[in-house]
């Protein structure tokens, strides 16, 4: 994203590119919950504040108070569309990633939140086409792709050929999902109540999807629920594995669902090149050996996963003209899938 330092940018034609609704504030790792010092004091996200200057490369203030201020999803992306509009002038383009299962209201709910933020246009990108783009699979040619994008509220699944999506699942389960299986594993063995960042924080630190080959340990701390006091104990990651179980099988679930919905011949492509995962899921320790046990296909995980659909949404920029001849009517709804990689 430009830097503009000098106050109000002097053309209306700039661009921005902007992750899914369910993706705004970065990888799923640093999502979950508001930062509990706030300031109250942050300036309404509807104010114009010219947010290009002084940058030092540090957290924009700003910036992350108004999205603990917001309750819309306008409000959220308004800061986001000003700040690459140098603080006052609306952005010209703007490019979001949504799941490839939202349905028709959802995908229209999307599109008319980012117009009332003040973008002028809006493209939609299907998740697993930017996290493809952005892996660096050959997604314009003739030949079979397979992307696992785990996020942190749905997982994407789909095999992609000719710049379109040939086969695809889409579930509401990724990283969320999984904090809250630790969570109540915790809570109904043990009766201790944890937060969902006290979970995120074990399954990070000893969380995994297949045996180790030196099992670890992590130390949590929450509520009893008998006694009402504060108590901690250590979770190994056989324990966590375990309570990870049912989550991640539903993971594996959706990818041989998508396998058996192939065309034999893009099938073929993909036991030869194997399928590759993105998104912050991706980085469970295991995840990888996991599908490769259950599908008997190689699986590698993508150069920088948690960076793969924002990448992609960026070079999809680059294919506007694209977009545009995708969008019918208006250009709010975008229902074409096709790129070609320049």
């Amino acid at each position: 994203m430009p830097d503009h330092a000098g106050g109000a940018h002097e053309d209306a034609d700039e661009q921005i590119r902007a992750d899914g609704p369910d993706r705004l504030l970065a990888d799923e790792s640093e999502q979950r919950g508001h930062p509990q010092g706030a300031e109250d004091e942050a300036d309404d996200p509807a104010e114009e504040t010219d947010h290009g200057a002084a940058d030092d490369g540090g957290p924009d203030v700003e910036l992350i108070a108004a999205l603990n201020r917001s309750a819309r999803p306008e409000e959220m992306l308004r800061p986001f569309t000003r700040k690459g509009g140098g603080g006052r002038l609306a952005v010209a383009q703007v490019v979001l990633c949504v799941p490839s299962g939202i349905t028709k209201v959802e995908r229209e709910a999307v599109q008319e939140a980012t117009l009332a933020a003040g973008a002028r246009a809006v493209y939609l990108v299907e998740e697993p086409m930017a996290a493809a783009i952005g892996a660096g699979l050959p997604v314009a040619e003739p030949r079979g792709s397979m992307i696992v994008d785990i996020g942190g509220g749905t997982t994407e699944v789909a095999v992609i050929s000719l710049g379109g999506i040939v086969s695809s699942q889409s579930i509401k389960v990724g990283g969320y999902e999984m904090d809250e299986a630790v969570a109540k594993h915790v809570q109904g063995r043990y009766g201790l109540l944890i937060g969902e960042e006290t979970a995120e924080q074990a399954k990070l630190d000893a969380g995994s999807a297949w045996q180790l080959e030196e099992e670890l340990e992590c130390l949590v701390g929450g509520r009893d629920l008998q006694s009402g006091m504060l108590r901690r104990l250590e979770l190994g990651s056989e324990e966590l594995r375990s309570a990870l179980d049912a989550p991640v099988q539903r993971i594996v679930t959706a990818v041989k669902d998508t396998l058996e919905g192939t065309p034999p011949e893009l099938a073929a492509d993909i036991s030869d090149r194997g399928i590759v995962l993105a998104g912050g899921g991706a980085l469970l320790r295991g995840i990888d050996l996991r599908i490769r046990s259950e599908t008997g296909l190689d699986v590698a995980r993508a150069e920088s996963p948690l960076t793969c659909v924002v990448l992609g949404a960026g070079e999809s920029l680059n294919e506007l003209e694209t977009l545009k001849r995708a969008r019918p009517g208006r250009g709010r709804k975008l229902r074409g899938r096709r790129f070609q990689r320049r």
